[in-house]
């Protein structure tokens, strides 16, 4: 997000850049015609399965799909990210170079290889290789106090005293930010002495890659440190939100350059893994990318959630393309980010008068989702001006943008994290989003969110929060009906004991739909539990679930979402009852014993005849019973195979052992009627013969 004052040299200077780009065969897209669609719910960890990016699910992004099907040169070269199901590894870089393919970063935390020289010909290719769950194309990423800081009742003032934050005595003491922008001018006497590391990722390739200080030559990023913890000019007019707060430099961004999202990658990734070392608690990203991000899954949004995964509260702006709405911009789309709109105060320290300014990026997501979460001053905000490389500058600048508002409530999270330095990301930003003040229609709004950011109603909440000390999830995989899922938690508040404490557990259906579970404390062990046992109604599928914790002067706090999902019960075939030898035109029985708790809904019969031709049967299923009575006429003989398929309701087929069974011929009928009459005419002819016999023994009369 630049300053608005500078906007159209700003595109001038763009367009300069991606047509020098253009000469050098790289691709600079139009994503016009790439259609939004709602997102699947699905498990985050496969993402890509319902990405909406990927709407023909042939693993290629449709915005890069666009750029083969519109590419003059079959041969010309783009910067891709190749995502896998895995994170990558030293093997499949190697598969890369038979492509003679560039690897500019390998990630270590998210599941990403970024090259920056792929043909075009070669993305098919590319997409079919084993692991490679999505071809995605790199973004290119671009740079998007005296009255602010009062407004958000950040510092004293005629208004709002002695309803301010640092009259509550937090001024963001020794909270270490990372500010990935620029570059910062730690050398202007608004940042002296604020400076704890820097790295530079702007260069092609995590080979230019190198902790060091880094210079700002465009000033963007100087301007965004010191709206977070400057310390002013000597007459104190300019300060920042957190003027006691500490600085971490990550210049991702090359002043008259095309920059690539990886440049962001590396950058994030190195914050992640030294956040310990230099004790980082805040990320603030003050910059915006070129291709939509409908749902916040693109690699930029996954690499800004993984930051907060890892405890770091990451704060980012909104964008400035207002005032359209489902403008908002990567990373700050991301689920797990802080996505900052800006207000333009009107110069007014009062808030009454702030409106939304027109510039500032419209949400809701591509997919719905309720972004941009808060909104904080970011019009004709005066701040520090980096001066020439080696000199020392007290010089002030006035810039515009949601890339002044997003500092603004990062300097509000170092407020939070002074005051409670235990609160996870979440916890910071659900402080953040329920006390910020309702503006624009009533609850969230496309604009403002879900309103503009109050640092002393968080810091009054903050204070009285309860803690989440632990949460131990329960199993991956629960069974329905049989199987429950505990969530136990450590939960402590300086101001009321358990007794007086509500503890919910929440769920989130893969239908969307929620349902909470009321937690009890044991006092033995100190622990709250909660239990869900998924009844046979409920839906199979990816739950989330989360704790909420509220003390008796109603604060507040949310821990982490977990993921477990639910399974089907198959059904049991417990007995299956069938004769070994039946003869022809008898009538038999095949008797089944099943159980479901879910219900069966079918149970087949599945004959197989000597010349393996099949005969299907259907039965009843009554009170854990199916009888099946089969008739034999037109059997043929010889040795047959039987099994049984019982179904549920939920379309869940199990199968039986395969049974046996012989079937003999019956004595011909037509032989027992021969037979019969065989008999019938043995005895007339034996009869005729004894009675003839018995004429020839009486006496003749010769006489008559």
């Amino acid at each position: 997000m630049v300053d608005i004052n500078h906007k159209k040299v700003f595109l001038a200077t763009v367009l300069i850049a991606v047509v020098a780009f253009n000469q050098n065969y790289h691709i600079v897209l139009s994503t016009s015609n790439v259609q939004i669609t709602k997102k699947s719910i699905t498990d985050a960890s496969s993402w890509w399965s319902n990405w909406s990016r990927d709407l023909n699910h042939n693993k290629i992004d449709d915005v890069l799909e666009e750029t083969l099907t519109q590419s003059s040169g079959y041969n010309d070269l783009a910067a891709l990210f190749i995502n896998y199901d895995h994170l990558p590894t030293e093997d499949d870089a190697k598969v890369l170079l038979r492509f003679n393919l560039t690897t500019s970063y390998t990630a270590r935390y998210v599941n990403t290889i970024s090259i920056r020289n792929a043909s075009i010909s070669a993305v098919p290719v590319l997409a079919s290789l084993p692991g490679v769950v999505m071809i995605e194309l790199q973004p290119h990423i671009y740079p998007i106090l005296d009255i602010s800081t009062k407004s958000i009742k950040a510092r004293e003032s005629t208004e709002y005293s002695p309803n301010t934050a640092w009259e509550l005595g937090y001024t963001g003491k020794d909270v270490v930010i990372a500010v990935l922008d620029t570059g910062v001018d730690d050398e202007h006497e608004f940042l002296k002495g604020k400076f704890v590391a820097g790295f530079d990722s702007s260069g092609p390739s995590s080979i230019s890659d190198r902790e060091t200080n880094p210079d700002d030559v465009d000033g963007h990023g100087t301007h965004v440190a010191s709206i977070i913890m400057g310390t002013s000019s000597p007459n104190g007019t300019y300060k920042g939100v957190a003027p006691d707060a500490k600085l971490v430099d990550v210049k991702i961004l090359k002043e008259e350059s095309v920059n690539f999202g990886d440049q962001f990658l590396r950058g994030i990734e190195w914050v992640i893994s030294n956040k310990e070392k230099y004790g980082i608690k805040i990320v603030n990203l003050s910059f915006g990318s070129d291709v939509e991000d409908p749902d916040g899954t693109s690699t930029l949004s996954q690499a800004a959630d993984k930051a907060v995964e890892n405890g770091l509260v990451a704060v980012a702006a909104a964008g400035n393309e207002g005032p359209e709405e489902q403008t908002l911009v990567a990373p700050s789309v991301a689920d797990k980010v802080i996505c900052v709109a800006a207000i333009n105060d009107r110069n007014t320290i009062s808030r009454d008068d702030d409106v939304i300014a027109d510039y500032s990026s419209r949400g809701p997501r591509g997919d719905g989702a309720e972004k941009p979460d808060v909104a904080a001053p970011g019009s004709m905000i005066i701040g520090a001006e980096a001066a020439a490389i080696g000199n020392a500058s007290d010089g002030l600048i006035m810039m515009s943008g949601t890339s002044m508002a997003a500092p603004h409530t990062s300097g509000a999270a170092a407020l939070i994290l002074q005051a409670n330095p235990n609160l996870l990301p979440l916890e910071v930003k659900q402080i953040i989003l329920d006390t910020a003040e309702d503006k624009g229609s009533l609850g969230w709004d496309v604009a403002y969110g879900w309103g503009e950011v109050d640092a002393y109603n968080a810091l009054a909440e903050t204070e009285g929060l309860p803690t989440i000390v632990e949460v131990i999830p329960g199993a991956n995989e629960v069974y329905r009906v049989i199987e429950p899922y505990v969530l136990e938690a450590n939960i402590t508040d300086d101001t009321t004991p358990p007794e007086d404490m509500t503890v919910l557990m929440y769920l989130r259906f893969p239908n969307a739909s929620c349902y909470d579970i009321m937690m009890n404390y044991n006092d033995t062990l100190g622990m709250w539990k909660g239990t869900y046992t998924p009844v046979a109604t409920h839906p199979t599928g990816n739950y989330t679930t989360f704790i909420k914790a509220s003390d008796s002067e109603g604060a507040t706090a949310q821990s982490p979402e977990f993921l477990f999902a639910v399974l089907n019960n198959p059904p049991d075939i417990l007995s299956v009852e069938i004769p070994i030898k039946i003869t022809q035109g008898e009538t038999f029985f095949v008797t089944v014993n099943i159980s479901d708790h879910e219900g069966i809904a079918n149970v087949f019969l599945h004959l197989q005849d000597s010349k393996r031709t099949w005969h299907n049967y259907t039965g009843t299923y009554r009170d854990g019973l199916c009888v099946f009575r089969i008739g034999t006429w037109g059997f043929t003989v010889g040795n047959w195979k039987a099994h049984v398929v019982a179904e549920d309701t939920d379309k869940v087929k199990v199968a039986s052992t395969v049974h046996p069974l012989i079937v003999v011929a019956a004595f011909p009928i037509m032989y027992i009627v021969l037979l019969v009459v065989a008999c019938a005419v043995g005895l007339v002819i034996v009869v005729t013969l004894l009675v003839r016999k018995r004429i020839g023994k009486e006496p003749v009369d010769y006489y008559h």
